[in-house]
């Protein structure tokens, strides 16, 4: 009985690390025109870091904010004072 607990544990445990991991760190496979239109892209790991997609089909590039957060919405690094949490979002295409 212990050993069917265990596994059945094993086994979600499991699923819930690969339903998160498709997200991954929002890194954009910039493959789509909408991408490239939109051009910055949060990293979902690190408020600091930020995606760029500069040309179709690329991966984008990573980036760093000076100083601050990087804040989504507005597309352009903040100071900490100014930002804010996002849900995050994951881009058109990820990555791979």
């Amino acid at each position: 009985m212990k050993a069917i607990i265990s596994l059945v544990c094993l086994v979600a445990i499991f699923g819930i690390v690969l339903g998160f991991s498709d997200l991954r760190d929002g890194r954009p496979g910039c493959e789509t025109d909408r991408e490239l239109q939109q051009v910055y892209y949060r990293n979902l790991w690190d408020a600091n870091a930020y995606w760029v997609c500069k040309k179709k089909g690329v991966p984008a590039t990573a980036m760093r904010c000076d100083e601050g957060g990087f804040q989504a919405r507005l597309r352009k690094c903040v100071s900490w004072d100014d930002w804010e949490w996002e849900d995050p979002v994951a881009p058109p295409s990820i990555a791979h």
